[in-house]
């Protein structure tokens, strides 16, 4: 990421400097008022691209980073049918403006162009979430740089104006960005097997196309002072901006990588990213206000003695930019971890506040109340914003890391890094947090075999629990285990990224600490060793439990139907299924890192990509469920949420790569987890969970029928016990 923001940020310097070379030559060459109706056309068109390119940009790289191609194809037609409709569209109001009003004709070759500069701009999203470091710098400095010579080129011309030649400039740099992205769109991309229909995509694309929308309000401002304040005051606050506009470049560079970049991180890695933005902005801030010192002189410097009023307009925005410059940073990481809509409607609503503020700050004082009322509402949006991703990883007492967490590690002989290390038929990877009394029986049901590796990862445990577990190990007969500490990530999901990471085995093999293997776990061993496949399935199960209760029972149910579609989507335990390590790798898949559904998302993403997956009707591992344990204990709603959350993750994936009856069979239930909340919160614990699911589309099953609800509100009058197990296992 630091080479790429490098190198964008390093073409976006050039890029800006060029443009605003570019503006000063046209302000010093015309009128204050054609530069205000300049300033306006630009802004409406920044606008109209904004809302035609109804969060393409973003989806796009999104789901180029998931690897979601047959998405990426159908967003990328989408794109140029918009883009085509936004030319025709702006090109013939333009040209009926220029008939009977007194807006110049030109403008219509400025409509044009803008029309074009979206859809490249779309369109190389892919090569952002590729990560692929120098194409987008070149389209950006071949655009300007194209538009400066043109410019000097065609201003030569008698009889043709400043503005006239600018918008002719920017014609031509857009066209040469087209011819530029298609040659590069050519070579690095490989058309998909199929493509989902544009309606299915639209539907995903709403909280994208809002936000952008919402977002696009901003650029409104010159229009805003144009009808408070007039064409010269206009003219003022619009030469002022563009002064700042070499500042956008660092927030502009580092959002466009973000939306990608957040994808592929986990909840925690994309809190911490968020406060990096954070820092960074802050950092800004004080730059900007350094620089906002000197307004007047660099005003009198850049701009000539016609335009000094518009020092002051220049000092609020520079102070303001940070601040409005943070929003969509924020955002991008938020929508990177499946929260769109939540950006989209956080976006709506501050939308409207801000199309109130900028004409009554406009009203009361000109360019300077226009700019300050703008910073005002977008702090007010950063607070917002800050508030949801600080509930991305929701607090939780086992989260926490306990002091003692440099635990010496304990291992064989050999490298720890699986590249370097010895190879392994199978790698058995088993995260555990204060099991010390329940891993020992866990591995004595491993069979001793030289083909195996064992990795047990401790997951900040108690000193004392991790000496016992230690101490478990190496009298265990075993011949390669490792105890390693997890010092990097959350939960059982950050344990057992770690363990990935460092296995050497064809096959990964995952374990909770207080399971077992069942004496079947030998022959499936022999089965497999050499098998054509990437992915097994196989039957929980049913051990009777110290609670009563066993795990396994809706899985079972699933299982005894036969369908593998459902079985590899409806049924998310890791434990229950063996990866080849390639499948895993290949695809990048990792684990959530939540104290709860950490694996749901890896099992299904898993069956998706997997080639030749099999399903095994031999149960060869036994799941317990103690009290105690997260399978069994009694859920907080926040906790609840956690879940309702990964379900919608799932569904968004599913959405991505099945259609029709398939996909309304596998998606997670709406129900699954509603009784939970009426029975811990009451009928607020219901709703909130309720407007969680609310807007996903996820499809109620007989869990929340009417008879269910009103078993559930007699059982809470005679206050009986409604958990049982959610979703049917510890990490479903």
């Amino acid at each position: 990421m630091q080479y790429q923001y490098a190198a964008l940020l390093g073409a976006r310097v050039i890029t800006g400097l060029i443009n605003v070379v570019l503006l000063i030559l046209v302000a010093r060459t015309s009128g204050v008022s054609v530069y205000g109706a300049l300033g306006v056309a630009i802004a409406i068109l920044g606008y109209v691209a904004l809302v035609s390119d109804f969060g393409m940009t973003t989806f796009i790289s999104r789901e180029r980073a998931r690897g979601n191609a047959g998405d990426v194809a159908s967003a990328l037609r989408l794109n140029a049918v918009t883009s085509c409709l936004m030319a025709a569209g702006s090109v013939t109001t333009c040209a009926l403006l220029a008939v009977f009003t007194p807006v110049p004709w030109y403008f219509a070759l400025l409509a044009l162009g803008a029309a074009l500069e979206k859809n490249t701009d779309a369109a190389l999203s892919v090569s952002v979430a590729d990560r692929r470091v120098w194409t987008v710098p070149i389209s950006l400095v071949l655009r300007r740089t194209l538009s400066l010579a043109g410019f000097f080129v065609i201003v030569s011309v008698p009889s043709i104006s400043s503005v006239a030649a600018y918008c002719l400039a920017m014609l031509v740099a857009a066209l040469a960005g087209q011819v530029h992205v298609r040659i590069d769109l050519r070579a690095h991309t490989v058309r998909p097997d199929s493509r989902p229909p544009w309606p299915q995509v639209i539907r995903r694309l709403w909280p994208f196309a809002l936000a952008s929308l919402s977002s696009a309000v901003q650029s409104l401002d010159s229009v805003a002072a144009g009808a408070m304040c007039g064409a010269y005051q206009t003219g003022l606050y619009s030469a002022a901006m563009r002064l700042v506009s070499p500042f956008w470049l660092l927030s502009n560079s580092m959002r466009q990588i973000l939306v990608p970049h957040s994808a592929r991180k986990s909840a925690s890695q994309a809190m911490r990213l968020a406060k990096q933005v954070t820092v960074f902005h802050l950092v800004l801030l004080c730059a900007c206000a350094f620089v906002a010192l000197f307004s007047q002189s660099l005003t009198l410097l850049l701009l000539g003695t016609a335009y000094q009023e518009s020092a002051g307009v220049l000092a609020i925005g520079l102070i303001a930019f940070p601040v409005i410059a943070l929003s969509s940073t924020l955002g991008s990481v938020l929508q990177g971890q499946n929260d769109s809509r939540f950006v989209a409607v956080n976006g709506v609503a501050f939308a409207l506040a801000l199309l109130i503020a900028m004409p009554t700050g406009a009203a009361l004082g000109a360019g300077q109340g226009l700019a300050a009322a703008t910073g005002l509402v977008f702090l007010a949006k950063d607070i917002s914003l800050w508030a949801r991703i600080r509930r991305l990883v929701p607090d939780h007492p086992q989260a926490q890391p306990n002091e003692q967490t440099d635990h010496p590690i304990a291992r064989t002989s050999g490298s720890a890094n699986h590249s370097n290390g010895p190879h392994f038929t199978y790698s058995i990877i088993v995260p555990t947090h204060n099991s010390g009394s329940y891993v020992e029986r866990l591995i004595a049901s491993i069979p001793r075999r030289s083909d195996i590796e064992l990795i047990v990862i401790d997951d900040h445990s108690e000193p004392d629990q991790f000496a016992m577990t230690r101490q478990i190990l190496e009298h265990s007969g075993i011949a390669h285990w490792r105890l390693l500490p997890n010092n990097r990530g959350r939960g059982a999901g950050g344990a057992r990224n770690l363990g990935v990471s460092e296995a050497g085995g064809d096959w990964l093999i995952f374990a909770d600490s207080d399971d077992a293997f069942a004496p079947t776990f030998q022959d499936a061993l022999e089965r497999y060793a050499t098998a054509e496949t990437d992915l097994v399935l196989f039957r929980p199960a049913p051990e009777p439990t110290e609670t009563g209760v066993t795990r396994t029972a809706g899985y079972e149910t699933i299982f005894d139907r036969g369908d593998i579609q459902e079985i590899g989507y409806r049924f998310p335990g890791v434990v229950w299924k063996w990866f080849r390590r390639s499948l895993v790798i290949d695809h990048g898949l990792v684990f959530s890192e939540t104290m709860l559904s950490n694996d749901y998302l890896f099992s299904v993403t898993a069956f998706a990509y997997a080639q030749r997956p099999v399903i095994d009707n031999v149960a060869v591992y036994y799941a317990s469920s103690r009290t105690g344990s997260l399978s069994y204990h009694k859920h907080s709603i926040d906790e609840l949420l956690v879940r309702v959350r990964v379900q919608i993750e799932v569904a968004d994936f599913l959405r991505s790569r099945l259609r029709g009856s398939t996909l309304r069979k596998v998606l997670p239930a709406k129900g699954s987890y509603l009784k939970a909340a009426l029975r811990i919160a009451g009928v607020r614990g219901f709703l909130r969970l309720f407007g969680a699911y609310f807007g996903h589309g996820l499809p109620f099953r007989h869990e929340m029928g009417p008879m269910a609800i009103i078993r559930v509100f007699s059982r809470i009058r005679q206050g009986s016990d409604l958990m049982g197990t959610p979703g049917g296992g510890r990490n479903a």
